[in-house]
């Protein structure tokens, strides 16, 4: 499974929903992405996840109506913590990996994978496996990404499961 649901980590407080909704998002290149700063980095959470490792940063990422982030693996992180702030029962995060097929057989098909995000709950995922965001209907998804920035996925997984 490339991803975890934190279910010992309590839900987002409504002041981070608040300021994620009324942010003031900027279009970034390299990767391009929407985002916006976020004060959850000062928050008792992140301030645990601090004293474990070194490298922390949180921001609002959305992906806008009827859009797709294209499929990739994130350049300089291994995983990140999400929580889904607002979105639509369309909007889905997948993982792809190719279909298995006899040596010397090109294939063009995948098996998806689907995460089930609930709402406001984190979520940790692993970066460094192909995935996609996909957005069809008419309302802007955000979430609040924690970046661990130097740890593998199972390292930072393993570590929030116990907190």
């Amino acid at each position: 499974m490339h991803f975890c649901h934190l279910t010992n980590i309590e839900r987002i407080p409504e002041p981070y929903v608040r300021e994620a909704i009324n942010a003031k998002y900027e279009l970034l290149y390299k990767p391009t992405r929407i985002k916006a700063s976020s004060n959850f980095e000062k928050s008792s959470l992140v301030n645990l996840i601090k004293k474990k490792f070194r490298g922390v940063q949180a921001e609002y990422l959305k992906n806008s109506p009827r859009s797709i982030y294209d499929w990739h693996t994130d350049i300089g992180r291994q995983c990140s913590i999400n929580w889904v702030l607002k979105s639509n029962p369309r909007a889905v995060t997948m993982y792809r990996t190719k279909h298995e097929v006899p040596d010397g057989v090109k294939s063009f098909t995948y098996d998806l994978h689907e995460v089930d995000y609930t709402l406001y709950r984190p979520t940790i995922i692993n970066t460094t496996k192909e995935h996609c965001v996909i957005n069809p209907s008419d309302t802007e998804r955000i979430i609040l990404s924690l970046t661990v920035f130097d740890y593998s996925y199972e390292e930072v997984r393993d570590y929030l499961l116990t907190i």
